[in-house]
């Protein structure tokens, strides 16, 4: 969810290893959950994290996966 009030929600590949939220501000605050799903469906375990505002990524330090989704 964003500060702003709106939620946004992404079907991503498997081959994912990191995601572009687009149309956020740097001065919003964004808080979000990740969570894998398995061949049935089924969602496992889910994790969350906050971006405080004007931070422009979250998650382990240093250099982004090459293959950024969104």
């Amino acid at each position: 969810m964003l500060s702003d009030g709106r939620k946004l929600g992404f079907d991503l590949a498997a081959s994912c290893r990191a995601v572009r939220i687009p149309s956020v501000d740097r001065g919003d605050a964004v808080r979000f959950k990740v969570a894998g799903v398995r061949y049935d469906l089924r969602t496992g375990a889910y994790t969350g994290v906050t971006l405080a505002k004007s931070r422009k990524a979250a998650g382990p330090r240093g250099a982004l996966p090459k293959r950024i989704c969104r």
